[in-house]
């Protein structure tokens, strides 16, 4: 790898997430320049049923997130923007994603792989809270947009 891919985040990379309780100097030295992803606008990050390599921060961009009903069509439950994450479920649990995600503008994402969120976890305990709120209310997103009927 190209030495800019190892070095470190730049500290204004992590702005975004001050209120995760996360700062530069907090995010663990593994996470270098290489956890960072660009995606176009339209894009597709992840489909539903595919798995996510990680929890994603969002640093620049938004992004939607849709599920299928039981008739299959599909529905937006959430749209995230810089300083939000997606990807907790698949990190957490091993569970491919109940959501397709996909760029509404040209987005720029920091994939934290789970030793890191760990790491991050263990110094920052009210990340973990923020994660577990994240992870209920999309599930009630999910629920809600799975019992929509067609008519």
């Amino acid at each position: 790898l190209e030495a800019a891919a190892l070095a470190p985040l730049p500290i204004e990379t992590m702005e975004a997430f001050a209120h995760l309780g996360l700062s530069g100097a907090q995010v663990p030295q593994t996470v270098s320049r290489s956890a960072v992803k660009h995606y176009a606008r339209g894009e597709q990050v992840v489909r539903e049923g595919q798995r996510l390599p990680g929890l994603h921060l969002i640093v620049r961009g938004r992004v939607a997130l849709s599920a299928r009903n039981a008739s299959g069509k599909e529905s937006e439950i959430a749209r995230l923007e810089r300083g939000e994450f997606f990807g907790e479920k698949s990190l957490l649990a091993g569970a491919p994603s109940d959501a397709t995600v996909t760029a509404l503008e040209d987005l720029e994402v920091v994939v934290l792989d789970s030793d890191a969120v760990q790491a991050l976890i263990e110094r920052t305990p009210y990340m973990s809270q923020q994660i577990g709120d994240a992870l209920e209310s999309r599930r009630k997103a999910l629920q809600s947009a799975r019992a929509e009927r067609v008519t």
